[in-house]
């Protein structure tokens, strides 16, 4: 978040959560930012897996991208919270397992 085209994207996007990382080598977060190209990345949902609501959530923060930037006439959308983390990991379970976020640390 420290790009301010980055920043301006993000917050209009309207999620409540946006991860500020610079990607794992060969992700196009990682390529993105090496090439100094501001872009975000919606993730949400589960892995292989189209969800109605997800994909929905999605449009909507593309339609107040757009609206922020001036390219179509609506008003942008804004999250009553947006909270910035600075780091996140992956936990894989396996097939048939309970997928839950990991607990914060105390």
């Amino acid at each position: 978040m420290s790009n301010p085209g980055v920043r301006r994207l993000a917050r209009a996007f309207g999620t409540e959560i946006i991860v500020d990382s610079r990607g794992f080598p060969g992700t196009l977060r990682a390529a993105a930012t090496s090439a100094a190209v501001p872009t975000i990345i919606f993730e949400a949902g589960e892995t292989f897996r189209f969800q109605r609501n997800m994909v929905t959530r999605g449009v909507t923060g593309v339609k107040s991208v757009l609206a922020n930037l001036k390219m179509i006439e609506e008003a942008p959308r804004q999250g009553p919270v947006q909270v910035v983390v600075k780091r996140s990991e992956w936990n894989s379970l396996g097939a048939g397992r309970d997928r839950r976020p990991p607990r914060p640390p105390r």
